[in-house]
């Protein structure tokens, strides 16, 4: 059986000769749903960050300007936004080490 360079290359430098069929464990509907929660309140949070800055340049906070309207929102939501996507990080993170270690030990 002739072999390419690159299955030589790989078998010479410890690539297993045969990829073992096991079976591809996906994630659960709720690590994917957690995962888009975290990457959207994190864009929303750069997003506001952004309008403040963008709003600040524009004159929005001159005399006291931030205090009305939607501005109030805009400028707490980061403080509050952040925090919670962080702890579903952890939360997701902790999701994940369980189902590999799980996976390790043979469960299911």
């Amino acid at each position: 059986m002739s072999r390419t360079p690159r299955a030589r290359w790989l078998l010479a430098y410890g690539y297993p000769e045969t990829v073992p069929n096991e079976p591809h464990h996906e994630s659960s509907v709720f690590d994917r749903v957690l995962a888009y929660l975290i990457a959207g309140l994190v864009l929303l949070s750069v997003a506001s960050f952004v309008a403040v800055i963008i709003g600040t340049q524009a004159g929005a906070g001159a005399d006291d300007g931030f205090s009305h309207g939607l501005w109030p929102s805009v400028l707490l939501f980061p403080l509050f936004a952040l925090p919670v996507a962080f702890l579903l990080l952890v939360v997701l993170l902790v999701r994940g080490v369980n189902r590999r270690s799980r996976l390790a030990k043979g469960g299911s």
